[in-house]
C-alpha cells in the first residue's frame, strides 16, 4: 500500500473516533499513524469535524 494510502477500515476507524468525540491528535493515536496533518487532511475530505485538543 502506498504511504498515505487509507483502507476502508481505516476510514471506518477515524469516523468512529471522531464520532466518539476525539480530537485529531486522539484519532491519530487509535490509528497509529504518526503524520496528524495528513489524519487533519483525511477529515476535511470526509467532511469530520474533529473537538479540539484538550490542553
Amino acid at each position: 500500500m502506498a504511504p498515505g494510502a487509507w483502507t476502508e477500515t481505516e476510514v471506518q476507524e477515524l469516523k468512529a473516533a471522531i464520532n466518539d468525540g476525539l480530537s485529531v491528535e486522539e484519532a491519530a493515536e487509535v490509528l497509529d499513524r504518526a503524520d496528524i496533518e495528513e489524519v487533519r487532511q483525511k477529515c476535511r475530505e470526509l467532511g469530520l469535524e474533529p473537538k479540539k485538543r484538550q490542553s
